[in-house]
This record gives C-alpha cells, sequence and structure tokens, in this order.
C-alpha cells in the first residue's frame, strides 16, 4: 500500500503511495527507479550494505505497509511466528547504519532476516533477470498445498507437536550423556580406589619414605 524510504542512496525522504490495479514507476536513467526497487527488496528480506547508507546520514530505514487481508499463506505465516496480525495490515520496517548493523522489524516485533526473506516471499513477487517467482520455489510447495487443502491449523499443530518432540529428544541425550559421564568417573574413581588399596597405605610412611630417602 506504501513504501516510505529514509536516506537510502540519494534519496532522502519519500514516500510512495500504491493503489488497486497497475502502478507504473517511469522515469529516464538515474531517476531513482532501481532504489525504489531495492528499497522493497530491503523490507522482503534482502541482504543490507553500509554502501546503501545516503551519504553524511547515520541510520537508513526503508518501511512498507502490505495489506495482507486475503493473503492466506502471509496470516499463516504470521500465526506460525507468533507474529501480530494487525487486523490484516502489515508493516514491515528495515533499518540500516553506516556502522553495518542492520534491523529488521515485522508489526514492531523485531525479527531476524531470514525470518523476514521467508515472510517477504508470500508478499511480493520481483521478475526480474535473475529472480524467480514463488510458485517456483520449492520450500515454498508444502506452505501452498497446506493452504489449498485448508489444513492451515492441522499443520501447525503438527509444527508444535514436532517442535516438542526435538526438545524432548535432546533434553534425553542430554540426559544420556549424564549417565554415560556418571558411569566414566565411576570406572574412573573405582580405579584410583584399587590403585590406592594395592599400595597399602599405613599411617606415618611418608615420613619413613623421607627419611629413608
Amino acid at each position: 500500500e506504501s513504501l516510505h524510504i529514509r536516506n537510502l542512496a540519494v534519496i532522502e525522504d519519500l514516500t510512495i503511495e500504491f493503489r488497486s490495479g497497475l502502478n507504473v514507476l517511469s522515469g529516464e536513467t538515474g531517476a531513482g527507479k532501481s532504489i525504489i526497487i531495492g528499497a522493497l527488496g530491503l523490507v522482503l528480506g534482502e541482504k543490507a550494505s553500509p554502501a546503501m547508507v545516503r551519504s553524511g546520514a547515520e541510520l537508513a530505514s526503508v518501511e512498507g505497509l502490505f495489506d495482507v487481508s486475503g493473503n492466506r499463506l502471509a496470516a499463516a505465516f504470521l500465526a506460525g511466528e507468533g507474529l501480530p496480525d494487525e487486523q490484516g495490515q502489515v508493516v514491515v520496517r528495515r533499518t540500516i547504519s553506516a556502522e553495518g548493523k542492520s534491523r529488521a522489524y515485522i508489526n514492531g516485533t523485531l525479527t531476524s532476516q531470514g525470518v523476514l526473506k521467508d515472510f517477504g516471499s508470500l508478499l511480493v513477487d520481483i521478475h526480474g533477470q535473475h529472480e524467480h517467482q514463488s510458485l517456483l520455489r520449492i520450500s515454498e510447495h508444502l506452505r501452498m498445498l497446506d493452504v489449498f487443502g485448508d489444513n492451515e491449523a492441522a499443520a501447525a499443530e503438527i509444527r508444535e507437536g514436532l517442535q516438542e518432540y526435538r526438545t524432548l529428544r535432546e533434553q534425553l541425550q542430554a540426559l544420556d550423556m549424564d549417565e554415560r559421564e556418571k558411569a566414566r568417573r565411576l570406572e574412573l574413581n573405582g580405579f584410583a580406589v584399587n590403585e590406592i588399596d594395592a599400595a597399602a597405605l599405613v599411617q606415618g610412611e611418608e615420613e619413613q619414605l623421607q627419611e629413608e630417602a
């Protein structure tokens, strides 16, 4: 619905409102069309670079407002990640500092670039020379199938069960390691006890040995 860009490349402050239907960005070479597409890529989870920050500025930011009211894939993703869904609207914000630090937010919640990239792939298809459509991304096929079969709730339940299983498996492995460590220490201590018994030590033996030496 809108894209707000601050201190990115040569753009100081720019807000673009998009309407329903076809929107066209036109202009001669160097007008900044590619910067706008680059800004859109940032809020979709593309890699950020400090070189993108406008000269003289300390922080660049891009904020995109998306309408996901009819996007079941996006809604399922938000629910699966525990991210807030603001009545069908999502605000994605990306900041880049001149030092190279980058942060990403979905509806005000701090998130990782990886999560943002996965979410961004459900919002926009960028058709370019080196880009791919979401339908060609194998990682999206299962999600699309779940939505087509109206199985989002069941898929979410399975994800939760799988996560719980993995947590319990890790705990079991930790307990198993503890048992092996306990057996190893018992064996080591038993060997030490046998060594001490075999030495047949007596009270005052150390003084006697020193005297003999």
